[in-house]
């Protein structure tokens, strides 16, 4: 888990308006996005203040990347710097959310012309290790964040309910994002997966 004092950037989701019209998507001249609302710290719940831009790509069907200009914001209390993510740029994964959605549901498969080559069936491999990796801990989580903020009551934390399922039928396409906006927003992150075999 993350410290309190952050030496480095740590992510939270928001919502963005995309200017398509203000550059061309390449590092040298990436597109230009709105922050529409007023993120705050994950921590100590202060609005965060500006600090500047920093260029983030993403990859779509066929493995083009676009880049983008997001955010990143300092907490006043001295929580620390925080990057500004879209909510369609994951914390740590560079293929935009629908498709590491489309993925784990079997949407998107090696078999679609789309997708045949990117992303790669090891990519694909990891990010549904991944999922299952965190699964425990995102149920807990999504409990936690529940009877924190939304007084659902104690029951919950004992309950067999699965909320990522009861999110899945609840959100479809958004699940993913709706999961991920919920953790890294609220402080807690995603352990990564990593490959046993290298």
């Amino acid at each position: 888990m993350l410290s309190r004092t952050l030496s480095k950037d740590v992510p939270i989701i928001a919502a963005y308006e995309v200017d398509f019209n203000s550059g061309e998507g390449t590092f040298e001249k990436p597109f230009h996005m709105m922050l529409l609302e007023k993120p705050c710290c994950p921590y100590c719940g202060v609005t965060l203040e500006f600090e500047d831009h920093v260029s983030r790509h993403r990859k779509i069907e066929g493995g083009v990347k676009e880049w983008f200009l997001i955010e990143r914001r300092s907490c006043p209390a001295g929580c620390g710097l925080l990057r500004v993510l879209a909510d369609f740029l994951s914390p740590y994964k560079h293929y935009d959310t629908d498709i590491i959605t489309g993925v784990l549901d079997g949407t998107v498969t090696s078999k679609i012309k789309e997708f045949e080559d990117y992303p790669c069936e090891k990519t694909m491999e990891r990010w549904k290790a991944w999922i299952v990796l965190n699964l425990i801990y995102i149920n807990a989580y999504l409990k936690s964040v529940g009877i924190r903020l939304f007084a659902m009551g104690i029951a919950l934390a004992y309950s067999m309910v699965n909320l990522v399922e009861g999110l899945k039928q609840r959100e479809q396409f958004d699940w993913l994002k709706t999961i991920i906006r919920a953790v890294y927003n609220t402080g807690g992150s995603l352990e990564p997966y990593r490959d046993p075999s290298g």
